[in-house]
């Protein structure tokens, strides 16, 4: 929070008032915008399910059922997937156009060649990664700052509630 400002914790409320020079006038241009863009918008896929207004998505089965399919497409691609593998250094190899991976794994460490490459790790450790390749991009991973978050969910047998 030390670092979030209020701008960008209030977007929305920032974009409405600067669109219509108010609240109320953002709001209402904002409507206007919406039915406009949904007269030229090409129809909904048919194959999503049907939502009620800011529906928070999920998978049926959690965020494992996301990662588990994403394991089956790349090994149906003839991949192995290896788990516990730490990457603790990245670099390229000019001569061959190849990334060098190292990895710390259970069986010791091990080095890897690879044509492409998909970091999904956060900034600051993908910084770390990076810095010999990109310095200029681990120094601009770097300057992105996480605000803390908490989440508290509550839950009551529905006995708890009055009729």
């Amino acid at each position: 929070p030390s670092t979030l400002s209020a701008e960008a914790a209030t977007g929305r409320v920032q974009v409405l008032e600067k669109n219509g020079g108010s609240l109320v006038a953002g709001a209402i241009k904002l409507f206007q915008d919406n039915a406009e863009k949904a007269k030229t918008a090409p129809p909904r896929d048919a194959r999503l399910p049907a939502v009620k207004g800011q529906t928070v998505g999920s998978f049926r089965n959690g965020l494992k059922q996301f990662s588990d399919a994403l394991c089956a497409n790349i090994e149906e691609a003839g991949c192995p997937v290896r788990l516990s593998w730490k990457l603790t250094k990245l670099s390229w190899d000019a001569q061959r156009e190849l990334h060098v991976l190292d990895y710390d794994t259970p069986s010791g460490p091990k080095q890897l060649l690879s044509r492409g490459l998909v970091l999904t790790a956060p900034s600051y450790v993908t910084a770390q990664l990076l810095r010999e390749v990109n310095g200029e991009a681990a120094e601009t991973l770097e300057e992105i700052r996480y605000p803390r978050v908490a989440a508290v969910t509550v839950e009551y047998a529905k006995s708890a509630f009055r009729e």
